[in-house]
């Protein structure tokens, strides 16, 4: 019995057990709920004791708070799916870039040290990390991201693992915490490991994307696709720098292509291309240099695309970008160096008609940056197009900022011409008399339809002269060490300048001459004031700048004083001038040499201009009877601008004749453009030294040019004297005026072009609006509540 007992009991638990066996094995088929089931690693021996790590947490972008199965690292430890030795976290082999977020969930901030990353299989697939929790050593609670950047290389598909080393210091001890994940490479690169990259490459999105590949696996990137670019090349950038390789760890090691071709969607920009890759070559892990370069001849945007073609592929590698220009006023018209390369910046004085940074105009105390070296003597520019089409252009004006240093100009170009692509030469002469560094600027007057523009550029120019022992007065244009170039040498007048025989000539265009005394020894010398005496009244002579009032002349390492023969000519003749300068109590150094004087049929009557500087022929329309070189009748060089609706002559008596003025008159070639001329000029009466004011007022039928010559009359004869004006309408709504006093005079001029009737015609508009005013103030005065209107609600 009890054995019978005893076999039924141990069948009953028998029969338990199988049950609950069964059971077992239908729950484990079961889905277990989340909270359930969570897998929580066993915990570092510092999370274990509560440590510091303990609070670390490295997730993916996208992950379920509290869920350790979508951490990467839990509580210091990497999780299941992320351990590092054998992942099951998978990433695609479309995605290159994997986010993560790092940050401590409570507690003190931690500090990192070395971030690495590696990959199992370096042929097959590269890997890099970067991002801001990286470049930040802290950890926060604030989450930070890091990314890690694959690169497949691989020829087939192959799986890598890819780990990420972390260094946490703790406790002044590097502690290391290590997560994994696997990432599929397809091995469908066009070309497995070509590359084509940028020399200057910036981070996006803090990190994440790069600007650095062009082309990535024989790939254009998206940014450079050929049917629809976004990457844009600024107008400032006149070339880019590109590199063509193999990935440093591809499996094959390199690739043939041939010589890359670019071409333009616009005429106004050509590509040059240039560097070791640009003849073709073979691409290996050292990159070569592929540089494109641009000339732009106009303003606008084109899109740019390379062709590049392969050993082994007929359509080879393309991609694109847009390409941004600008242009100045005047597109296509360059000046270039002696040696110069299309495209490149630096070997160009202005480009399309603007000066480049190294010879821009100075901006305060900016100087250019270009610089013209002490031994050289004079340098060579060269004026051109780089379109199909040719301009007009006066002569050169080359100017300098300091009397050390003389300039002049020769080649084909200083005389004027047309520019178009065959260039014209510009030499500029450098005369030093003394040291120092001087600001040459050298402006290009060209016609441009209807107006003159200015192309100017600037640069300096260095000095240095030495002379020989004694008291030297040398000329303005002086040639070290050549006796005709000195007035005084050791204190004696040389052959040219001898008081008995002067052969030395000033010409008659020449209105004032400088001299330079100084000390060839390191001795200095005291002089007394000046005197200059002319030897005929046909011309009158004063003396200026600093040595005019006496002084010390310095020793050669010294700056030079000044000396300036001012001629003022009243008639027609030769005169003999002669200088002494006092030196000492008991000696003196004299000079002399003759000057030319050609003067008008009236000496004495002088035309200026607004801004006037006596004796300066440049600011004379008229002088002494005769127009001057700018205001010929003839030529009429002299040119008023479009934007210049009324200009003001001013006529004077300079010399000590009477004569009487009569009413002026004008001609004008153009039937479009008529003049009304205004002024106490226009009054008869005697001409004294007081300037009386002749007022032109253009008026502008049209867009048109024209000639206009004005006719003075006196009474000792009649004196012409001409100009060109460009014109075109003005009105308020499209004047172009260069000043707001321009600007004003042309709203006066058009509002009131009939004096009275103009001045009638306001008071009429007045009374009407006036009128206008009164009938909406009674119809609206009311209240609005009395006529039935409501106030509307803000929101309505």
């Amino acid at each position: 019995a009890f054995g019978r007992l005893s076999g039924v009991r141990l069948g009953a638990w028998l029969a338990v057990l199988a049950w609950l066996a069964v059971l077992a094995v239908v729950r484990a088929d079961a889905p277990w709920p989340r909270e359930v089931v969570a897998v929580v690693p066993p915990p570092t021996a510092a999370a274990a004791a509560g440590g510091p790590l303990a609070t670390l947490q490295i997730t993916p972008e996208s992950f379920v708070e509290g869920d350790s199965n979508t951490y990467a690292v839990f509580n210091g430890t990497a999780t299941r799916a992320y351990d590092p030795m054998k992942p099951s976290a998978m990433v695609h082999s479309r995605t290159e870039v994997v986010a993560f977020l790092m940050q401590v969930t409570s507690g003190a901030n931690l500090v990192h040290g070395p971030v690495t990353v590696s990959s199992s299989d370096p042929t097959a697939c590269t890997a890099s990390i970067d991002g801001p929790a990286i470049k930040q050593r802290a950890i926060k609670h604030i989450a930070r991201q890091m990314f890690v950047k694959t690169d497949c290389i691989a020829t087939k598909e192959t799986w890598v693992t890819i780990t990420t080393r972390i260094e946490i210091l703790v406790d002044r001890v590097h502690t290391p915490i290590s997560f994994g994940f696997k990432k599929k490479c397809a091995g469908d690169a066009v070309v497995p490991g070509f590359e084509i990259t940028l020399g200057a490459i910036a981070d996006s999105d803090s990190g994440r994307g790069s600007t650095a590949h062009i082309v990535h696996n024989g790939e254009t990137t998206s940014a450079y696709t050929p049917d629809d670019p976004s990457a844009r090349i600024t107008y400032d950038t006149a070339d880019v720098h590109t590199y063509v390789a193999m990935a440093n760890a591809s499996s094959i090691p390199s690739h043939k292509f041939e010589a890359p071709v670019a071409e333009s969607s616009a005429s106004f920009v050509r590509v040059i291309m240039s560097g070791p890759a640009a003849r073709g070559g073979e691409a290996t892990a050292k990159p070569q240099l592929l540089v494109f370069k641009f000339d732009c001849s106009g303003s606008g945007t084109a899109k740019v695309t390379i062709t590049l073609p392969l050993s082994d592929r007929a359509a080879g590698i393309k991609f694109s970008f847009l390409k941004e220009c600008k242009a100045g006023e005047i597109p296509g018209f360059d000046v270039t160096l002696s040696s110069y390369e299309p495209g490149v910046r630096a070997s160009y004085a202005v480009k399309n008609g603007e000066a480049t940074s190294a010879y821009h105009a100075p901006k305060g105390a900016e100087l250019p940056l270009a610089v013209t070296r002490e031994a050289q003597s004079k340098t060579s520019f060269y004026l051109q197009m780089s379109t199909f089409n040719s301009l007009e252009f006066e002569p050169p004006i080359v100017r300098s900022s300091d009397a050390f240093c003389l300039v002049t100009s020769a080649g084909d170009a200083a005389s004027g011409g047309w520019v178009d692509d065959i260039s014209s030469q510009l030499i500029v002469n450098f005369n030093c008399v003394n040291s120092g560094t001087a600001l040459i600027t050298v402006v290009v007057p060209l016609q441009v339809q209807d107006r003159v523009i200015n192309a100017s550029f600037a640069f300096r120019k260095e000095c240095r002269w030495t002379s020989t022992p004694g008291f030297d007065v040398t000329l303005g244009a002086w040639i070290k060490s050549e006796g005709g170039t000195y007035a005084v040498r050791n204190g004696a007048a040389s052959r040219d300048f001898t008081l008995w025989d002067a052969k030395a000539v000033v010409r008659a265009r020449q209105y004032s001459s400088m001299f330079y005394l100084q000390m060839s020894t390191s001795a200095e010398q005291l002089f007394e004031w000046p005197t200059a005496e002319s030897s005929d009244s046909v011309v009158k002579v004063t003396l200026g700048g600093p040595a005019a009032k006496g002084g010390t002349a310095k020793p050669a390492s010294e700056k030079p004083i000044a000396l300036v023969v001012n001629y003022e000519c009243m008639k027609t003749g030769t005169a003999v001038i002669t200088v002494t300068i006092p030196l000492g109590p008991w000696n003196e150094a004299a000079f002399s040499f003759q000057k030319e004087c050609q003067v008008g049929e009236i000496p004495g009557f002088d035309v200026t201009l607004g801004a006037w500087v006596p004796g300066d022929y440049h600011s004379y329309a008229v002088k002494n009877g005769a127009p001057t070189d700018a205001y010929d009748a003839a030529l009429h060089v002299a040119i008023i601008r479009a934007g210049t609706p009324s200009y003001t002559f001013y006529l004077m008596n300079s010399g000590e004749s009477s004569f009487a003025l009569d009413r002026p008159s004008i001609e004008v070639s153009n039937p479009a453009v008529t003049v009304n001329v205004s002024g106490d000029a226009l009054t008869p009466g005697p001409l004294g030294q007081q300037a009386k004011s002749l007022v032109l007022d253009f008026n502008c039928a049209m867009r048109a040019k024209t000639d206009v010559i004005v006719y003075l009359r006196v009474s000792s004869g009649t004196v012409a004297f001409g100009f060109r004006k460009d014109c075109k309408p003005l009105t308020i709504h499209n004047q172009e005026a260069d000043t707001p006093h321009e600007v004003l005079r042309q709203a006066e001029r058009i509002t009131s072009r009939d004096g009275a009737s103009g001045r009638f015609s306001s008071v009429v508009l007045g009374i009407l609006i006036g009128i206008f005013l009164s009938a909406l103030y009674n119809k609206f005065s009311s209240s609005p509540t009395a006529k039935g209107y409501q106030r509307a609600k803000i929101n309505d």
